[in-house]
């Protein structure tokens, strides 16, 4: 292929990104123009698009003139002097190839299936505001050939490339319910095309430039999706949208009659509302056969993963839950072994157990040994215990650090109940523990197995929400005074507000996160009884996640909320009672309405759970069913939460006092 000095106009817009590389790397000497004061930069141009057949800066000698610029902002006519000005630049400068970057949308909407020579539309206004302006201009080249100069018409199909603003516009809406609309025919073809092979078309159609002409090209990949499809990849690679609903066609064209018939009234028939939504009712296909063969290149390519590498961040956080979400329990373990039997064991552990169908399997252990409801508890200190066994340790948080010792000569997995620790020695006792041990040691953090958050796992992992930017953390509670647990009354001994209150929603927050975090500031606040309750502070994680986090305890009724930030939309926690909602459309009363829904109905079972007896919450049998079927899968184990820890102690120092290493 012979060198040649080429024109391009428009080289900053979209499509054309990266061209000018391209053609350089062939031997191609390219000159830049684009809209700005008459000047020149190297090989930039400016000038009035208008007047580019004037410009001072253009008169050396080109062999082709390839235009990507359309004046976006400008109406039709403005257009149509451009490409006017354009075709004056050919003829005074001899140019002998233009190649006119135009659009699969000036084709005429039809049932049929659409190829390079099919009919295109003349009537800018049967088309929208971007279609209006390429039938004008398309028009108006093929209806004013300019004498010596041949007519490339490129006409691509919807460009993916890196830097796409918005997949959905002209093809979805989005609605209050999250959900992505598919405007029009959802079963229409959406023809995809990508910007590379934009570019190696052009590169190719300079390669076999002949004075013969002009030629159309039809630039679509064969293996396009239809507009439902497109939109439900939208949410699923780009998290868009919950996912991609439809109207019938009927519907719409009543929609479209009736804005007619609007339109008329008002004396405003050039809107002509109708024809525009015909245009994307149509069912219509594209072939794109000839041009390939003609071309030698094949316009195949994965649209999907495409799609996906348009934006930047979008390896997003993959969480599995501590459990399974739903079967029985085929757990093989023989005998379980809580040491403890206070209040958390009778209300959520033995109950989560028998749900299971585990209560026959399991054996007590607390300080001293007593019988309780015909039940033998065993006696931590004289009674011994078995060789094997799953072990739940559920004594007291500042106790934790006993069963170290007494389960160090035993078999079996070990489930830990938060808080683990509450100084950096002994979480090192319990790495050391773990390290030694070859079944998993896990920790109790249950509120991952809460309703509400597999319920956004799952949404995560069915519609990509990108990298976690940041995360906020907003907890009150009741006064700790209040506290039925005495250990846990004294706030400063035992670090309730942050060790015991918070620890759930700090969790739950960094679920997402497995590296270190580097605690940026901590600021807190006693009352008048010493205790502490306000603390404020911010992290950040290695991976680029920023959190925040509020804890207070006081006479303000109990409430939490965790709102994560991610690139392609926001997911919001609240807690007491358990709820979820997202927001991947613009704020609206949707998004309450959303949420006073799932207020009112995880009340209502709150409320269902006090009158009945009953415990609605599975939190902790969903954990157990993970801890007791496959702890070595889980993202609970010690060694998993040390970065979590390690925060937690830092904060802790900060907050209560003592050394790092105490």
């Amino acid at each position: 292929m012979s060198a040649k000095k080429i024109l391009l106009c428009g080289h900053t817009s979209f499509s054309a990104r990266g061209l000018v590389a391209k053609l350089e790397a062939a031997g191609h000497t390219v000159v830049c123009f684009g809209r700005g004061p008459v000047a020149r930069n190297g090989q930039v141009v400016t000038g009035p698009v208008d007047r580019i057949d004037e410009n001072p800066h253009l008169e050396e000698p080109f062999d082709t003139l390839v235009n990507f610029l359309l004046l976006k902002d400008a109406d039709v006519e403005a257009n149509v002097d451009y490409v006017k000005a354009l075709a004056r630049f050919c003829d005074k400068r001899c140019v002998p190839h233009l190649i006119h970057i135009s659009s699969i949308s000036v084709y005429k909407s039809s049932p049929f299936t659409l190829t390079e020579e099919s009919e295109v539309e003349e009537d800018p206004e049967k088309k929208g505001a971007y279609g209006s302006l390429k039938v004008a201009t398309d028009t108006w080249l093929r209806q004013h050939p300019v004498p010596g100069t041949k007519l490339t018409l490129l006409r691509p199909g919807f460009i993916l490339g890196e830097g796409l603003v918005d997949p959905i516009v002209g093809s979805g809406a989005r609605l209050p319910s999250n959900h992505l609309l598919c405007l029009g025919n959802g079963s229409c073809e959406m023809p995809m095309f990508s910007r590379d092979l934009l570019h190696r078309t052009v590169e190719r159609v300079l390669e076999r430039f002949s004075r013969q002409g002009p030629e159309i090209f039809l630039l679509v990949n064969p293996r396009s999706p239809t507009r439902r499809e497109f939109m439900q990849a939208c949410c699923e690679e780009i998290g868009c949208g919950a996912g991609a609903i439809g109207l019938p066609v009927w519907l719409w064209r009543l929609a479209g009659a009736g804005g007619e018939l609007v339109s008329r009234v008002i004396g405003q028939k050039q809107m002509k509302v109708y024809s525009k939504i015909d245009s994307i009712c149509r069912y219509a296909r594209f072939d794109s056969s000839r041009t390939q063969d003609l071309l030698g290149i094949d316009y195949g390519f994965d649209w999907r993963e495409k799609l996906r590498s348009c934006f930047e961040f979008q390896d997003g956080p993959v969480v599995t839950p501590p459990g399974p979400a739903e079967g029985p329990s085929k757990t093989n373990i023989g005998r379980i072994v809580i040491l403890g039997n206070g209040r958390i064991v009778k209300q959520r552990h033995l109950p989560s157990l028998a749900k299971l169908g585990l209560s026959q399997r399991v054996t007590r252990y607390d300080v001293r040994g007593y019988e309780e409801d015909g039940q033998r508890i065993h006696s931590i200190d004289t009674d011994p215990l078995p060789k094997e066994a799953a072990w739940i340790v559920a004594t007291p948080g500042p106790v934790h650090q006993g069963a170290i010792g007494q389960l160090a000569s035993v078999k079996g997995p070990v489930l830990i109940e938060k808080p683990l620790c509450y100084r950096s020695k002994e979480l090192n006792d319990w790495l050391a523990f773990a390290e030694n041990r070859i079944d998993p040691v896990l920790v109790c953090h249950n509120y991952r197995c809460k309703k509400n958050v597999r319920r956004m796992i799952d949404l995560l992992s069915r519609c990509n929400p990108g990298k976690l930017l940041s995360v906020s953390v907003l907890f009150q509670s009741p006064p700790v005074s209040q506290e039925t647990a005495v250990w846990a009354r004294d706030e400063v001994k035992a670090r309730t507000l942050l060790m015991d209150y918070g620890l759930h929603f700090l969790d739950v927050a960094c679920q997402f996160s497995g590296g270190p975090w580097d605690v940026k500031h901590v600021r807190h606040r006693r009352n008048v009884h010493g205790q502490t309750d306000w603390i404020h502070g911010a992290a950040a994680s290695e991976d680029g996640c920023e959190l925040t986090f509020d804890l207070r305890q006081g006479f303000l009724p109990r409430k939490a909320r965790v709102e994560f930030v991610f690139q392609n939309y926001n997911a919001i926690l609240g807690f007491f009672p358990d709820t979820f909602y997202v927001q991947m459309s613009p704020e609206s009363f949707g998004h309450f309405g959303q949420a006073a829904s799932d207020n009112m109905r995880e009340t209502g079972w709150k409320v269902w759970e006090k009158l009945s007896g009953r415990l609605q919450d599975d939190s902790h049998q969903e954990l157990f069913r993970g801890f007791l079927e496959a702890p070595s899968d889980s993202a609970v184990t010690v060694e998993r939460l040390e970065p979590f820890y390690r925060m937690l102690m830092e904060i802790g120092d900060r907050v209560y006092g003592g050394k790092a290493g105490n």
